[in-house]
């Protein structure tokens, strides 16, 4: 058995493994953000528990959230409204690369805003979104694939992407 044979064994990934991960990830996070939508006042908002003045002095100076722009309702509504547009794109695999590296920024800037309402999954699903921007996770079941009937992609996905994100689910399992 080849070395490369070897590799695509313990990295390779199936896409029609990844469609199915895109759509149950994008419809966890459509739940997800309908879970928040009574709690965005007290979450993300000027007048909930942490407001910008506090978050900014007390979230680390590298941390980037687009929810420090504006503290006003209104705003957190609607970066999470371009945030569950940016999801259901996902869902349906439209513009599906760009959906997700949007998503991640979205989904970093998130939580990064209020750091008091974070689980570890919140952070797991930042790291997982990262390595999702290097997978071709809209190449099958997807509004792209039926845009691009000539691109054939191969069955399986072997990558520096495709190893770095099994490698993350792994060790997620060996040190939680």
């Amino acid at each position: 058995m080849g070395f490369r044979k070897k590799l695509d064994d313990l990295f390779g990934i199936d896409i029609r493994a990844l469609a199915i991960m895109r759509i149950a990830f994008a419809l966890l996070l459509i739940v997800d953000r309908f879970r928040d939508l009574p709690f965005v006042k007290e979450y993300y908002s000027d007048a909930g528990l942490l407001p910008l003045a506090y978050g900014k002095m007390l979230v680390p100076r590298e941390s980037f959230s687009l929810f420090f722009f504006n503290g006003s309702l209104e705003f957190q509504y609607f970066l999470l409204f371009v945030l569950l547009v940016l999801t259901v794109g996902l869902l349906v695999g439209y513009y599906t690369r760009f959906c997700t590296v949007m998503m991640w920024v979205l989904l970093v800037s998130m939580h990064n805003r209020n750091w008091l309402i974070l689980g570890a999954e919140d952070k797991l699903l930042d790291v997982l979104f990262l390595w999702f921007i290097f997978l071709p996770w809209g190449a099958c079941y997807s509004i792209d694939r039926l845009r691009h009937p000539e691109r054939r992609p191969p069955a399986r996905v072997l990558s520096m992407g495709s190893a770095a994100f099994l490698l993350q689910v792994s060790f997620f399992y060996i040190f939680a």
